[in-house]
């Protein structure tokens, strides 16, 4: 069914547009805006409510026509071949943008697009939450965000059941408690603290393998990962079991999938990327250590990325980042970064103060 007004389709069990909340009529000879009566709503059966919470996009414009692509995680979306959504348009860049699920909402995030990202007709600056009905356009490509919830039309179909009216009754005089011994009030409950986390943070990637010198005369070294979000720079230790844990695993989970050797070696060079951290809310992220920590984003002043020269003790060349807050210089080192993308992703939080 297409609603009348903002042209939106959608199931023709609903008695209203999900899209704009016009009513719908299904009597084609009813005026618009009138609905026709409707039985009491039953309950959906045990295979819908198994489908409950999936989401996907439909392509309302552009080829493949009415193609859907079903959602789960993270989509890149782009004309590369490797994307998760690949794009038969000579305007969309090769990794145009990302969709991501976050806390059960999902981010769409445009990654440095030649022609830009838009949704509904406004195009994207920042990291954008997108709601049920919401439409992406990326070059001559159309995608509309639909969410398959069987309980969505169990509700509009509710709302627009008038049942019968109940039979008069006439009212009764209200009758008079007995006064009630007098009671003091009981204390209220105490103040519960504030939450550290920010409630509309969300992560934009992560850049691991980042090396921080202190102590006495910097021999001690940790290595963290961080974790860039839209209000902070958290910084996520990375203990020594927990590399070994992480390579252990990823050999695991590739062994089992049927990898030989050199596919199992791969999944171990990657086991320490930072991707677990995507999934992660910033707050857990935090807590995850003792030794994480987090630099407002409103704090810092400006951040330098640049290739360095190899160390005395050093077989290669490196990078490093030196991060200036209103309090503090934080240096950091790389052994491998793609200078680009670490760029590309600071700037999404940071702006122009990324050098």
């Amino acid at each position: 069914m297409q609603c009348q007004q903002c042209h939106f389709e959608f199931s023709d069990v609903l008695a209203r547009c999900p899209r704009c909340g016009t009513a719908v009529s299904t009597n084609a000879n009813a005026p618009w805006g009138k609905l026709p009566k409707m039985q009491p709503p039953v309950a959906p059966s045990y295979a819908a409510q198994s489908a409950a919470g999936e989401w996907r996009l439909r392509v309302v414009q552009g080829q493949p026509s009415q193609s859907i692509y079903s959602l789960s995680g993270t989509a890149v979306l782009g004309r590369q071949s490797d994307c998760t959504i690949v794009l038969n348009d000579t305007r969309a860049s090769r990794q145009h943008a990302r969709l991501q699920q976050q806390n059960g909402r999902w981010v769409l995030t445009d990654l440095g697009s030649s022609n830009g990202t838009f949704v509904n007709e406004q195009r994207v600056t920042q990291p954008t939450i997108l709601a049920a009905g919401d439409q992406i356009r990326i070059g001559d490509t159309v995608l509309a965000l639909e969410s398959i919830h069987p309980s969505i039309a169990a509700t509009v179909i509710q709302e627009a059941y008038v049942p019968p009216p109940a039979p008069f009754t006439p009212p009764q005089p209200p009758q008079q408690a007995p006064p009630a011994a007098y009671a003091p009030p009981p204390a209220p409950p105490p103040a519960m603290p504030a939450a550290p986390g920010i409630s509309s943070e969300i992560v934009l990637g992560a850049l691991p393998g980042a090396q921080h010198n202190s102590g006495f005369l910097g021999l001690k070294r940790q290595v963290f990962t961080c974790v860039v979000t839209s209000h902070r720079l958290i910084f996520a230790h990375q203990t020594s079991q927990m590399q070994r844990e992480n390579i252990r695993a990823a050999k695991e989970a590739a062994k089992q999938q049927g990898g030989g050797f050199f596919n199992q070696w791969g999944a171990m060079f990657t086991a320490n990327s930072g991707e677990n951290y995507l999934q992660m809310a910033p707050q857990q992220i935090l807590n995850e250590q003792p030794a994480n920590f987090f630099v407002m984003n409103d704090q810092v002043k400006q951040v330098r990325l640049k290739m360095r020269p190899s160390a005395p003790d050093e077989r290669s060349e490196g990078y490093e980042m030196q991060i200036r807050t209103n309090t503090e210089k934080l240096k950091f080192r790389f052994l491998t970064l793609n200078l680009s993308e670490a760029r590309r992703l600071l700037q999404q939080a940071l702006g122009k103060r990324v050098k």
